[in-house]
């Protein structure tokens, strides 16, 4: 994989981002110290040149000032790892459900009071946006005074191409655990460590988007722990507790919308029924509403009845009124609040106020709050970090055209490079 792939492709942690905005603003002391002493900066270089599209930086021979060989391939390999690497460690906070997450009373008491050691959440809708990963995070949240040694979430994308495997998941969690540890490439000592690491752990670990029962089965943790799975299907995984995800209830549909959009009043209750009460639809055009100064809640029932009118049908929304929903959402933002959108597509993982200001070139994250009030983007109030929904996200990116993707790369290229340098400082 190329270098410029290889960081494009990766995500940024907050601390590390606190590196970069710290030494691109000139305020490190060390970096100072050095600039004075060898009359140039050879970070400030290498992030420059990374900015002017020149992502070859760390393949190329470093000279007298620069970076050393040695030094460069030991920022390489760590990228490496960190790339590799797709979960998000939830250790050093409680997790936390999106911050319109309503009902699903029933649920989270069925998890939390399971003696079963895990749950595994599930729907039979032909489609996303029905609360899976919502729920999950949820009942982490309420079991995490039971859970103290740690919480990790891992998008196991089990319904793409590049669905984790059994070794890649062990990897990750010893990895969570034991960041400097050599992770075993034989099989059997692998297992080994894995379950040994975790039967002193009590922790809670949210396996999400599971394509079947062969891809979790080998990697389920011991009774001490707590694990939940959450996928398109009823997957059968011996022992677990079953949680079937339906629509929510019309009071709690109009909760939800009332919470986005205070003005729809009296009209929640049509407007939810004709969203299926579905919460991805209920996000959607409650946000629609939110940011809409020239459309009254009337006036967007009338245009959701007319543009949707097979919402309405017993089975519910399809994938396909969702996509329309989107749509009309995303047709209504103005040119750099979609452009930000649409520059989010590049992340991997859950992203920070800091990494959006520098990366998609938001000053004072206006765009990034307006996507957030859209219902476009979901902030996780607890860890101020923000995610999109798989269904936004796939639509960000089949809309960044080719200068947004470019120009958005670079800067996610010279963030990551200076976090990198100055931690192999």
């Amino acid at each position: 994989m190329e270098f410029s792939t290889l960081l494009a492709t990766s995500f940024l942690l907050a601390p590390a981002f606190y590196l970069i905005a710290r030494s691109s603003s000139g305020k490190s002391g060390r970096s100072k110290s050095k600039s004075k002493k060898n009359g140039k900066n050879p970070k400030n270089d290498l992030i420059s040149k990374a900015l002017n599209g020149k992502n070859d930086t760390l393949d190329s021979s470093a000279d007298g000032n620069g970076t050393s060989s040695k030094k460069v391939n030991g920022i390489k390999k760590r990228l490496g790892k960190l790339v590799a690497s797709k979960i998000q460690v939830l250790s050093y906070y409680r997790p936390t459900a999106c911050e319109n997450f309503v009902g699903r009373e029933d649920e989270i008491h069925k998890i939390v009071s399971s003696k079963q050691g895990g749950a595994v959440i599930y729907s039979d809708l032909p489609f996303d946006g029905i609360g899976k990963t919502s729920l999950a995070m949820k009942a982490a949240e309420v079991l995490s005074h039971n859970f103290p040694d740690g919480h990790i979430y891992l998008d196991l994308n089990g319904n793409s191409s590049q669905a984790m495997t059994p070794e890649e998941i062990m990897g990750h969690v010893i990895r969570a655990f034991m960041p400097r540890t050599k992770i075993p490439t034989n099989a059997q000592a692998l297992v080994s460590k894995y379950q040994a690491l975790l039967s002193k752990k009590r922790s809670v670990i949210i396996f999400d988007d599971v394509k079947d029962a062969k891809q979790v089965a080998n990697v389920l943790p011991p009774k001490n722990c707590f694990y939940i799975v959450t996928g398109r299907t009823n997957i059968a995984l011996q022992g677990a507790l079953r949680v079937k995800l339906m629509p929510l209830t019309p009071e709690e549909s109009k909760q939800l919308l009332v919470s986005m959009s205070p003005e729809i009043g009296a009209l929640a209750i049509e407007v939810s029924k004709l969203c299926g009460f579905v919460p991805i639809c209920l996000v959607l055009a409650g946000g629609v509403l939110a940011t809409s100064r020239d459309m009254t809640p009337m006036n967007f029932t009338n245009k959701i009845r007319t543009r949707f009118k097979n919402l309405e049908n017993p089975e519910g929304p399809t994938a396909k009124n969702i996509e329309g929903l989107v749509k009309f959402n995303y047709g209504r933002l103005t040119g750099k609040t979609a452009s930000t959108l649409h520059k989010l597509s590049i992340f991997k993982a859950p992203f920070d106020a800091k990494m959006v200001e520098f990366v998609c070139e938001d000053p004072k994250i206006s765009n990034l709050q307006t996507l957030v009030k859209a219902g476009l983007v979901q902030l996780n109030p607890r860890t101020k970090r923000y995610s999109m929904h798989k269904i936004i996200q796939r639509w960000a990116k089949a809309n960044i055209n080719p200068a947004e993707k470019a120009v958005a790369q670079k800067r996610f290229t010279a963030c990551f490079l200076t976090a990198m340098l100055d931690t192999n400082d």
